[in-house]
């Protein structure tokens, strides 16, 4: 009955780190997809400010002008 107890509670353990490890992994996944997602609306919203009539090849060309953000690790 003890050696049951015993294996259990080692399992009960693991369960719980697993569970506290992965937790934190996933919360920093979301705060990084939560940042890059805020580059692309930023990023959006100041290709929205570029006059209609402008190529794409102009936008890529001119990129720099415009002070695009990059996310950065």
């Amino acid at each position: 009955m003890q050696y049951t107890d015993d294996m259990l509670a080692k399992l009960q353990y693991i369960i719980e780190h697993s569970i506290k490890d992965n937790k934190e992994k996933y919360d920093s996944l979301l705060s990084g997809l939560e940042n890059v997602l805020s580059v692309v609306n930023n990023n959006r919203n100041e290709l929205s400010g570029i006059e209609e009539g402008e190529t794409e090849e102009t936008v890529q060309n001119n990129s720099g002008r415009f002070g695009f953000h990059r996310y950065r690790q």
